[in-house]
Order: structure tokens, then C-alpha cells, then sequence
């Protein structure tokens, strides 16, 4: 084992030259714990603070910094140094002003991953977890493997299932440090935990939203036990103490927001979710309108329809150009009825033999969902808007006719609109009002307001301010950017960080193994439709034409 230490910052790395020797992986949740603990008796947290903060912040604007900081954290999580960290908040602080809501940033990667994570504290007293997404190939085809092949089971009891992702221990670390998180946030007396992250972070932060709510679940039944053994108990025995002494982590309010997430939800957790509308809604999922990576992984057969549209496509256009240009017979009813009628017949069979294998897949590995609230950017309305059902997003992936609309957008299903840079840009441009979320403001809260007025202060309320959502959103970012700008110093890479990426032989040959069964069957029903589905393409060619 040797000690590295880094240029770019002071932090001590341990890298691994022997399989048979590490660290425990567990360990940074410690160093985590204690950093956070001596920042907070470090730290004058004043009333003075607070009041500038948490209280001073308009309620109806809480929720949408929220997933606004949840963003530009998912961007900050691909960092892996100082310098591209500090360079970055400092070109885009004046453009965008919630970078001042960063308080602290804390970095782990873990030595067997790619993927890092990224614990922050804002200055309204939340705790962030966020994951990074994708960044290398080898774990994008083993990601679209492994959702293609299985779906992320959840019932509430026990933790988040998925198989493959447990057997190559993919997502197992992110679901070991949900409980000590749970604890930190709450002996730290933080507002909120919410877990975030962009791409395959999402899915790290919907497993560890998962894990801990499943936690909350348990620690309630624990609880409900001991008032029942208390009350049945009033001699000898009491509980009391016992529940007294218990950390009450059940009591934590949860967030998880996502941004590109791909859709890996089994339908039996979608239902499970539906059926508890108050977990539902510690989710928010927000795509992108061709934001392919949510696409793909709902229905993998997407490239099958771009392929039948434009050789469907450019079969009729070359028909028409062939009568139009070069034929001299004059066309019958009959010429008409067969030459036209009888080949869009032929043609639409590749299209109803996809639907049969898209079915055939849903019968053998089941199709992945988004969760119910789900919000969608849409371009020419330049706003996010909340899927009534969530169904309806699922059924623009797999619509024919919107299949058109994406290839005519081929650039921003490609490349942009699955970058986290679009996310953010969308989040800042749109009209917040537009969320309408009901449970984001409290009608009778009477919160003091100050907001200098040519040098001079005025004093309103909430309620006053019902009707001027738009000037408390201006006021609550001038009190943003009063806030102290996080430094160098306040961005910190734990002592356990891992510099390099070692995985172990086993999980290798089994990550293979996924590699050959998920994209063989993958490519196998390609092969197959397309074998099937050239010759009847070449022969409505032939009809057209003759």
C-alpha cells in the first residue's frame, strides 16, 4: 500500500497495488462524520446566519432551490480536482447565483468504481447526497446491460433489488452509508437529506432514496413495537428510556431529485410508490424531451423505429421521384390501388413484428418505468411539465409519430439534451410558477421579508406576498448572493478518496458474463428484425417502381 499525496490539493490518497490489500471502503462515512462534526463546533452558526438563510428564504421558493442546487451538484460531482471545481464556481457565479447556496463540498470515490459522490451543505441547513454519472464506456454497456435485463424491485420491507447490479457490487456502497447519512443529518439538525444526481448517479440516488425510506419503515415498526411491549408492560419493564435513547432518523424529511435518469423502475416498485403518495413524492424525476438515455432504457428498441421511419421514408420518396421523373405509363385505378395501397400493407409489417418483439421483452425482462411525478421539458413551451399519470412520458418514448419529431431534433437526442449543462439551463430559464406545486407554500405563514427599496427597508409578510411570486423569487436570490461564497478551503477531498480504479478479477469475469448476455440478446433481436424486415422492405421497392 502506498501513500500518494496529490498536487492539486492537500488530500492523502491510498492506492491499492495488491488485491490482497485496502482500505475499507466504509471508512470515509466515518471521516465524513467526523469533518462535519468539527466544522459544526468550528463554525459560528449564528442566529444571525439562520435568520439570513433558512428563515429569510420565502417558503414557495424553498423546494425549487432544492432541485435547482441538486443540478449544479450533479455537475460538481464529475469534478475529480480542485482546480476544475473552483474554476467552474467562480466562471459561473455571476450567471448563476445559486453556486452561492454552496456552504461545504466533501469528495469520495471509491477504489472499485468510477462513480463518485459528492456530500454538500447549503446555507438553508439541508444535507446533499449526489452521484456521479457515466463517464467511461465499459460502464455505460454495463449499465445498459444490466437494465436491460432487469428492473429495480422495491415492496418498502427490504432494501432495493437488483440483482446484477448486487452480484458485479455496483450500487452495494451507495446503499451502505444511507443509514450513518441518515444519522449524520440528523444529529447535525439538518432540514432535509436529499439524495440527487444526473444519468446512472440517478439511479445511485433512487436506490439510496429507496434504502432510506425502507429504514424509515423500519425504524416506525421498531418504535411501534416498543409503545406496544410499554403498554402491556407497566410493572417491571418500560421502554420508555429505550425509545428515548433512539436516534429518530424516522422523522427526516426526504428528497430525490434526478435529472436523465434512466427509466429502471420494475412496475411492482412504480405500484408500490403509486399506492403511497407521500413517498411518491419525495421523487422528482426531470427529462429532457429527447433526452435518449431515459428513452432507450424504457423501450431498447427505439433504433429499430428511427431505421424503419427513414428506410420507410426514403422507399416512398424514391417511388414518387421513379413516377414522377422516369415513368411514362399512365397510372389506373387499379395501377394505383396496387402499386401504392398493397406496399404501405407490406411496409407495416416490420412495424407490428417490432411491437411483438417489444412485447416479447416486456413478457421475458419486463419494460423499465420513471416514477410518477415526472416532469418534462418540452422546447417550443420552454417550461417543465408534470406528467398527469406518468404514463404518458412512457408512451412518447415508444410513440411512432414522436419518434418523427426526435429525428428532426437528431442533435439534441444525441448529444444535448442528456448533458447536465441542458439541465441546468432549462431549470434557470423556465418560469418557476410554472411548477404549481400545492404543497410548496403554506397560505398562512407570516415570515418577515426585508428587501432594500432605494436604500431604505421594507418589512412584509408572506401572505402579502402571495400575489408577487416573482418579486420574492428576485429577493430571495439578493439574499443568496449575500451569502458567504464558498472557498477553497470549504471544498474538501477525504482522506480515503481514491485516485485510481481497481477492480477485482471475480467481479470482472462476472461483469463480462452481464456484457454477453445483456447486449447479445440485445443485438439478437436486432439481427432478427432486420432479417426479417430488408426483404419485405426490398419488396415494396419492387412494387413501387415496376
Amino acid at each position: 500500500m502506498t501513500i500518494v499525496k496529490s498536487s492539486s490539493h492537500s488530500s492523502i490518497y491510498i492506492k491499492l497495488e495488491d488485491d490482497n490489500e485496502g482500505i475499507n471502503e466504509s471508512q470515509w462515512i466515518y471521516e465524513l462524520k467526523s469533518l462535519l462534526l468539527k466544522d459544526q463546533k468550528e463554525s459560528s452558526l449564528t442566529s444571525t446566519t439562520n435568520q439570513t438563510s433558512s428563515t429569510l428564504i420565502p417558503q414557495p421558493h424553498t423546494k425549487e432551490f432544492q432541485r435547482i442546487l441538486s443540478s449544479i451538484l450533479s455537475k460538481l460531482s464529475y469534478f475529480s480536482d480542485l482546480n476544475s471545481i473552483t474554476e467552474y464556481i467562480q466562471k459561473n457565479i455571476t450567471s448563476n447565483p445559486y453556486l452561492g447556496m454552496i456552504k461545504k463540498l466533501y469528495y469520495f470515490k471509491p477504489i472499485h468504481t468510477r462513480n463518485r459522490v459528492l456530500i454538500g451543505l447549503d446555507h438553508f441547513d439541508d444535507l446533499y447526497c449526489c452521484f456521479s454519472g457515466t463517464e467511461h464506456l465499459s460502464d455505460l454497456f454495463i449499465d445498459i446491460s444490466c437494465g436491460f435485463l432487469e428492473k429495480i424491485k422495491f415492496d418498502g420491507l427490504s432494501s432495493p433489488h437488483h440483482s446484477l447490479y448486487s452480484n458485479i457490487s455496483r450500487m452495494d456502497w451507495a446503499l451502505s452509508i444511507v443509514e450513518n447519512l441518515m444519522i449524520i443529518t440528523q444529529e447535525l439538525k439538518k432540514n432535509t437529506l436529499i439524495f440527487c444526481g444526473h444519468s446512472i448517479g440517478s439511479t445511485f440516488a433512487n436506490f439510496s432514496c429507496l434504502e432510506a425510506i425502507k429504514i424509515k419503515n423500519k425504524y416506525q415498526k421498531q418504535l411501534k413495537k416498543l409503545e406496544k411491549f410499554n403498554s402491556n408492560n407497566n410493572n417491571n419493564i418500560s421502554t420508555t428510556d429505550i425509545s428515548s435513547k433512539m436516534i429518530p432518523i424516522h422523522n427526516i424529511s426526504l428528497k430525490c431529485f434526478t435529472f436523465g435518469s434512466p427509466s429502471y423502475l420494475h412496475i411492482s416498485a412504480r405500484n408500490y410508490l403509486d399506492q403511497n403518495s407521500e413517498i411518491e413524492d419525495i421523487f422528482e424525476s426531470f427529462l429532457n424531451e429527447f433526452d435518449i438515455v431515459p428513452m432507450m432504457s424504457h423501450y431498447p428498441f427505439i433504433f429499430i423505429d428511427f431505421f424503419y421511419l427513414l428506410v420507410s421514408i426514403m422507399i416512398f420518396t424514391f417511388s414518387i421521384l421513379y413516377r414522377l421523373l422516369w415513368s411514362r405509363d399512365i397510372l389506373t385505378v387499379q395501377d394505383i390501388t396496387f402499386s401504392i395501397i398493397y406496399p404501405i400493407g407490406l411496409i407495416m409489417i416490420p412495424l407490428v413484428f417490432t411491437q411483438m418483439i417489444y412485447y416479447t421483452y416486456q413478457l421475458l425482462f419486463s419494460s423499465g418505468l420513471q416514477y410518477k411525478n415526472t416532469k418534462v421539458y418540452y422546447h417550443k413551451e420552454k417550461k417543465f411539465i408534470k406528467q398527469k399519470s406518468g404514463r404518458e412520458v412512457e408512451f412518447e418514448f415508444r410513440s411512432i409519430f414522436n419518434h418523427l419529431k426526435k429525428l428532426y431534433n437528431l442533435k439534441n437526442l444525441l448529444i444535448v439534451d442528456h448533458s447536465i449543462e441542458q439541465y441546468i439551463q432549462n431549470l434557470l430559464s423556465f418560469d418557476h410558477n410554472d411548477y404549481n406545486d400545492n404543497n410548496d407554500s403554506n397560505s398562512n405563514e407570516t415570515l418577515p421579508l426585508e428587501f432594500d427599496t432605494d436604500n431604505g427597508y421594507n418589512t412584509i409578510t408572506a401572505n402579502e406576498m402571495a400575489n408577487t411570486n416573482q418579486l420574492n423569487l428576485k429577493i430571495s436570490i439578493e439574499i443568496i448572493k449575500q451569502l458567504e461564497r464558498i472557498s477553497n478551503r470549504d471544498i474538501i477531498f477525504l482522506p480515503s478518496n481514491s485516485i485510481e480504479t481497481i477492480e477485482k478479477d471475480h467481479i470482472m469475469i462476472k461483469k463480462k458474463s452481464i456484457l454477453k448476455r445483456g447486449l447479445g440478446i440485445l443485438i439478437g433481436f436486432y439481427t432478427i428484425w432486420v432479417s426479417i424486415s430488408l426483404p419485405i422492405f426490398y419488396q415494396s421497392l419492387n412494387i413501387l417502381i415496376v
